[in-house]
């Protein structure tokens, strides 16, 4: 048996782990723990006798082991030599054990779902989202379908199983269902890539039974409904009333009805995608809705444009054109709530207000404007108006790339690499034209 040592502290342990040279040095505390110094690596190491064979244990690294965790661990291999259980003796037995057991195959869909997002997240699936991709994705399935087949193996998913799960929510939240069975169907054909499913068909795969099962409800699902936009005779009167105000929120509106740009583009907008000489804006990928590497993202600035973006107040502080509270991003609510205030005082005068007249008449209730439908869709309406005479006088395809549409072929316009600048910069410098008709 191992001699009897005097019980080193940590720093006297430490002390002596620092000047020793290679060996097995005895620490005390439990009888025969000890530790190994080996090319400047120590390891805490129990020695001991079992039927007169001498062992010596490997308990642990002492980086990740702290001195008390040693001995409470060597103390407990030492109750078992004392029961005459060998401890190197069961560890071989277990590790022996877990390499003949076979591979787990039915692992629960939960398991397997936060294995497919951790995967996308490491190789950088959502780095040009602006908002947590991996997390937003969590939050869908933990709301929706981990509560119903979260325990379940993914081999015993069927097109029935996901179909009570996206019943529910397939006529009343359309747009979450569709996202939900979209990653739902992802996960599944991730599973069946990595041979975790061992069923090639996928239930959450609307060409299999899941389509048939949901056809019934196809013409209960709400109705994908377009943003409220104002119509193009009230445009230059509500640009009137917004251009008077001069809060950060009512300039950014305006910017973006004047640029018929994203809400998203103008409230992520930093100076540095601002060329003003050249009355140019380049929208950075992650802040444009389509995810397309080498598509255009310019846009041609009218010269109102640009005179409202060089009467800002630029602050050092902070890259973003338009600043919100605390030097961060205009909210796209913030935006909305400008034009819902320009409604209120509207209505206020002549009981209407600013409201999409075509949509209110088909939905039968006020459909108050939206940024997006006013500087979008008003401008696109416009842009093609036979009143205005603006259908023969716009290349209509410069129109739609002047809302960075990409070009509506099988190649989303890859071999045709004209960007039309001068016919872009002519329809940019009308439409500023008539946002501001009305204004003083």
């Amino acid at each position: 048996m191992p001699k009897t040592t005097k019980t080193l502290s940590e720093k006297q342990v430490q002390s002596l782990v620092s000047k020793a040279a290679d060996g097995t040095y005895a620490i005390g505390g439990v009888e025969g723990l000890c530790v190994r110094i080996r090319d400047k690596k120590c390891t805490y190491v129990l020695r001991y006798s079992l039927n007169g064979t001498r062992h010596a244990l490997t308990l642990g690294d002492r980086s990740v082991l702290s001195l008390s965790e040693a001995r409470k661990i060597a103390l407990e291999k030492k109750l078992l030599i004392v029961k005459n259980q060998d401890p190197v003796a069961l560890r071989k037995l277990e590790r022996s054990s877990k390499q003949t057991q076979p591979p787990r195959k039915n692992k629960n869909f939960e398991f397997v779902a936060k294995q497919f997002i951790a995967e996308r997240q490491k190789n950088g699936y959502w780095r040009y989202n602006r908002k947590n991709g991996a997390l937003q994705s969590m939050r869908l399935l933990e709301r929706y379908a981990f509560p119903k087949i979260g325990e379940l193996s993914v081999n015993s998913l069927t097109s029935e199983i996901t179909w009570n799960l996206i019943k529910p929510i397939w006529t009343t939240k359309t747009n979450t269902a569709q996202k939900l069975l979209t990653l739902v169907r992802q996960i599944c054909n991730w599973a069946i890539a990595h041979n975790i499913r061992r069923f090639k068909d996928n239930p959450a795969d609307l060409k299999t039974s899941l389509g048939v099962l949901l056809e019934p409800l196809k013409y209960a699902r709400k109705p994908k409904q377009n943003h409220a936009a104002a119509s193009v005779e009230d445009l230059p009167e509500i640009f009137a009333r917004l251009h008077k105000l001069h809060s950060v929120s009512a300039k950014a509106a305006e910017f973006a009805i004047l640029t018929a740009a994203r809400s998203s583009a103008v409230r992520f907008a930093t100076w540095d995608e601002f060329d003003l000489e050249k009355g140019i804006w380049r929208i950075p990928l992650e802040h444009d809705k389509s995810k397309l590497q080498k598509r255009d993202r310019t846009i041609f600035l009218s010269k109102e444009a640009i005179a409202l973006l060089k009467n800002l107040c630029r602050l050092p502080e902070s890259p973003l054109v338009f600043n919100g509270y605390k030097n961060k991003p205009l909210s796209d609510a913030t935006l909305l709530m400008v034009l819902r205030r320009l409604h209120k005082i509207r209505k206020k005068e002549d009981n209407v207000g600013w409201i999409d007249p075509t949509k209110t008449r088909l939905l039968g209730k006020e459909c108050i404007i939206t940024i997006h439908g006013t500087a979008r869709a008003t401008f696109k309406t416009w842009a093609k108006s036979d009143v205005f005479k603006n259908n023969r006088r716009f290349d209509q395809e410069a129109v739609e790339l002047c809302l960075l549409h990409s070009k509506n072929d099988g190649y989303n316009g890859a071999y045709d690499r004209a960007i039309l600048a001068r016919e872009r910069r002519f329809i940019m410098k009308e439409w500023a034209k008539y946002c501001f008709s009305k204004t003083a």
